[in-house]
């Protein structure tokens, strides 16, 4: 489908004012469990090589929200802008 990322592609991932990435324990999940290799990663942008997985959403752990001290959370793409 045209929001589906070939395997062997890389992804960036894009943070928010309101979502950053904790380097110490981001991680990409995708379909089945598989979580991808991290290429590259800051607080603001994660780059992620795309595994061969099942056919569904991903999950993104370690995600720090900004706005509630000590706050680290699990979520979607939905909530970042994906290259």
């Amino acid at each position: 489908s045209g929001t589906s990322a070939d395997a062997g592609t890389v992804l960036t991932i894009a943070s928010t004012a309101a979502l950053k990435f904790d380097t110490a324990s981001v991680a990409v999940t995708f379909g089945g469990g598989v979580v991808a290799p991290i290429i590259s990663k800051t607080a603001d942008q994660l780059q992620v090589l795309v595994p061969f997985s099942d056919p569904s959403p991903l999950s993104i752990t370690g995600v720090v929200v900004t706005y509630v001290a000590g706050l680290t959370v699990t979520t979607d793409k939905d909530s970042f802008q994906v290259k």
